[in-house]
């Protein structure tokens, strides 16, 4: 923050540009072009790839406009190991603090894992555990822990050898856990090895430490095993079976059976998805249908193995490493524990992960009756891009954006920042390997506010391939919300000369319209039209036009035209499904013309326009679409149940009303079950797995009155109290200290009988509020016109005899600052 301060804080009106040319030694362009020259030279995918792709996505000394730095000679002391081949296990396997040997008691702690952290001060304070390795091994550790002193510090020593400092980062507050953003390699000895870890400055609580698998896998055993393989283990002579299901709504567990010559469910398919990183699933169904996990994503050793729909996640992913005499090895690149078969009490053989153990229980022949091998997923250099995989857990996404970009050298000190610095960090950890990779980016949402960019790795083709912080390679479920994008830019090194603006006569909307070295790859995303639009004869002066978005408060610039001598212009290559507006720059401001329009999924582009002559009657639940429906919290009420009880501990309680599905952000005024009946107690419990998110509910009489009461239930989490529910704010709720059995209610100190129920769930703040002053406003003639005032008496807004076809906007002058654009058609609001 304080960077952040002091960035904003200058005045970059007086400043002065230094070009590159001007200021750059030749000294370091020579440094910088031998080691990427060296490191390109020794890429097997080199043949592969064009110069250009060299030249605009490996060669650069920078991404985009950060200051220049010595970044690939920084790398290679912070990540000595980056690029060596290995595997690494993503979280690891989790030994909690208070289970080691400590001269400081254990303290309880919400929030941490075990419920429990053991506290370490400056220099004092120390916990040893005992490691045991049946061979020679590197781990690497992780810690979780909060502290917030600044710069804190742990030392970290195994074996009695000199004690390595692991630097820390503030955390927001005392019961806020998160993991270190470095980790510390460790060599291990067989057998039994100590591991102490010491309070080296600051008062840290630290709640377990992440043991992660390092093994090494050279590239000559990377390779395709064949079509149809049948995975046999060594100790029980049974091979690994799928059950004859798919689409399955719960994790089923597999099992090991004899090899039975035509069962299709004992022939799989190894697909390599990255440098030594397979799925396993049955040949038999149809491909990423179904594949083998660790069931429930658990990393604790002894979980079982199960099958379920693929979904590029970790616990999906196993590293297969050769072993003696032809056999292998199948270790979990999540958790870096090994596949293990294990007879239960019925006497099957079922699958569990295990740490590493000399026995034939953990090694399996891999074999086939066929001959060809399976494609792998990627080409060498996607393949290789697993490497930078390994690290991305050490970044921490942060809302702090500053106007100055950190020197790539700083970044890796750091680790953290907004999507610009998230985006190079990825980049130059792949450019450091010589993996082609760019930054792609959208000058703005099409349906939302804000602006993004992201990392991407460039094909043979020069095509992208989605590699988002966290994520697979070829993952785009990081856009899980409807974000849609009506431009996408690359960053490339070269200029491009058709990317420049030439004829403008006002000043630039915006600071990437300066840069010619961007490449228009919005094709590659999305289906794409190209829109031409007439300029009224007082504007066509201006020489440029702008193809326009909204951003909920005004039209904001996405792509630009050049004005033709015939008062037209071309926006080439625009997404479709989205709203624009077109016009012009004037005195730095946008001056639309014409009427808003959108591009419909054929193509075909349909101009907006009001109706005057034909009215309708609109029913307003929110004023801004709730982006939220797609995350996970939105289920968290399925199951849940609002109850009415004649005693305190809810002994035989009466079903009120049961809620099934997902919620929408609003509010909810359900009937009660059994009005007739009078209860003192009331409650919502939220089933298990929900921490009882809720965050308003009201209880009505028959005459329609909230009735009052003491406020009863489970203990919440930090500012998540019960009484929160109860507040008036429906952006505050209620949230349990642990996931399962907690609720929340009323005791209203005599009987009453429940005639309705009104409740709304963890929400954005944008439905209708009652008390709320909410404008109504349609679009006209380049500017918003008036409906209507009015103050919310109701959870909807009825509007009679407004104009119809138009596009409209709804403003909440209470509170809040997001609103959106939408048409109505069918009776319902339809966002833009």
């Amino acid at each position: 923050m304080f960077y952040k301060r002091m960035s904003d804080s200058l005045d970059f009106t007086k400043a002065r540009k230094d070009y590159d040319i001007r200021q750059i030694k030749a000294e370091f362009l020579i440094r910088t072009i031998e080691e990427a020259c060296n490191t390109w030279n020794q890429c097997p995918w080199k043949k592969n790839y064009s110069k250009e792709i060299f030249f605009n996505y490996v060669l650069p000394y920078r991404v985009l406009e950060e200051p220049n730095s010595n970044w690939r000679e920084f790398l290679a002391r912070k990540f000595p190991r980056l690029g060596k081949d290995e595997i690494r296990a993503k979280r690891g396997y989790r030994i909690e603090a208070e289970k080691g040997v400590s001269n400081q008691e254990s303290g309880s702690a919400i929030g941490a894992s075990g419920q429990k952290i053991i506290t370490l001060k400056d220099n004092k304070d120390s916990i040893t555990f005992d490691l045991l390795s049946e061979k020679e091994a590197l781990k690497s550790l992780w810690f979780r822990y909060s502290s917030t002193d600044i710069n804190p510090a742990l030392s970290v020593s195994v074996n009695d050898n000199p004690a390595v400092t692991v630097l820390l980062v503030a955390s927001n507050d005392e019961h806020t856990y998160g993991f270190s953003r470095c980790v510390v390699d460790v060599e291990l000895q067989k057998g039994d090895n100590k591991v102490t870890i010491t309070g080296n400055k600051g008062i840290i609580n630290l709640d377990c430490i992440h043991i992660k698998a390092i093994e090494p896998l050279p590239k000559c055993d990377i390779k395709q095993f064949p079509a149809h393989s049948i995975i046999k283990n060594v100790l029980y002579d049974k091979v690994i079976t799928f059950k004859e299901l798919s689409n399955k709504k719960s994790s089923e567990l597999v099992s090991l059976k004899k090899y039975a010559p035509g069962n299709n469910m004992q022939e799989l398919n190894l697909c390599l998805r990255g440098y030594g990183c397979y799925t396993i699933s049955p040949m038999a169904l149809p491909k990423d249908s179904l594949c083998m996990e660790v069931q429930y994503s658990s990393y604790n050793i002894g979980s079982r193995i199960a099958e379920f729909s693929y979904k590029m996640s970790d616990h999906q992913l196993w590293a297969i490493f050769p072993d003696k005499n032809g056999k292998y090895r199948i270790m979990s690149r999540d958790s870096g524990l090994y596949a293990e078969a294990k007879e239960n009490k019925n006497g099957d053989i079922e699958l569990c992960i295990n740490l590493y153990a000399d026995t034939d229980a953990q090694l399996w022949e891999i074999s086939s009756n066929k001959k060809e091998l399976i494609e792998p997923q990627y080409s060498d250099a996607i393949l290789e891009a697993m490497k930078v995989y390994d690290y991305m857990h050490l970044w921490e996404w942060s809302n702090c954006g500053i106007s100055i970009p950190p020197s790539s050298e700083t970044l890796f000190k750091t680790q953290t920042g907004i999507c610009r610095e998230e985006s190079r960090f990825v980049i130059n950890l792949c450019r450091y390997l010589g993996i082609p990779a760019a930054c792609d980016f959208t000058p703005h949402w099409g349906n939302r506010s804000n602006a993004h960019a992201w990392s991407v790795l460039i094909d043979e083709n020069g095509k992208h391939l989605p590699y988002y912080i966290g994520h697979l390679p070829g993952d785009s479920t990081y856009f899980y919300r409807d974000n849609r994008k009506p431009k996408v830019l690359r960053h490339k090194f070269e200029l491009n000369s058709d990317f420049a603006i030439t004829t403008h006569k006002d000043i630039l909307p915006a600071e990437w319209l300066k840069l010619p070295c961007l490449e228009d790859v919005t094709a590659e995303y999305e289906p794409v039209t190209d829109v031409t639009r007439y300029v009224p004869d007082s504007l066509k002066s201006h020489g440029v036009a702008y193809i326009c978005v909204f951003d909920n408060r005004k039209w904001v610039p996405v792509f630009w035209g050049d004005i033709l001598e015939n008062g037209t212009v071309t926006f080439k290559n625009m997404s479709r499904n989205l709203m624009y507006m077109a016009g012009v720059i004037g005195n730095g401001e946008v001056k639309t013309f014409g009427c808003p329009f959108t591009i419909e999924k054929d193509g075909n582009v349909r101009d907006i326009t009001i109706d005057y002559n034909k009215r309708q009657s609109m029913t307003l639940l929110r004023k801004f679409p709730f982006l939220g429906k797609m995350e996970g919290f939105n289920i968290r009420m399925s199951g849940g149940r609002f109850q009415g009880s004649q005693t305190a501990d809810f002994a035989t309680p009466k079903d009120l009303h049961y809620f099934d599905g997902i919620t929408d952000g609003n509010w909810y005024e359900v009937a009660a079950s059994d009005s007739a009946k009078a209860f003192r107690y009331v409650r919502y419990i939220g089933p298990n797995g929900s921490y009882c998110n809720i965050n308003e509910i009201q209880w009505l009489d028959c005459n329609g009155k909230v009735l009052k009461g003491k406020i009863i239930g489970t203990q919440g989490k930090g500012e998540h109290e019960k009484e929160t529910v109860f507040d008036g704010d429906i952006l505050t709720g209620f949230e349990g200290i642990s996931p399962d059995g907690h609720w929340v209610g009323l005791d209203f100190g005599v009987p009453h009988s429940i005639s309705k129920i009104r409740f709304i769930g963890r929400n954005d703040g944008n439905t209708i509020e009652i008390g709320d002053k909410y404008e109504f406003y349609y679009w006209d003639h380049n500017k918003w016109n008036l409906i209507d005032t009015r103050i919310a008496t109701d959870n909807s807004l009825v509007y009679d005899t407004v104009p119809s076809q138009g596009l409209y906007v709804l403003k909440d002058r209470t509170k809040g600052w997001e609103e959106r654009i939408f048409t109505y058609e069918n009776g319902k609001q339809i966002w833009w």
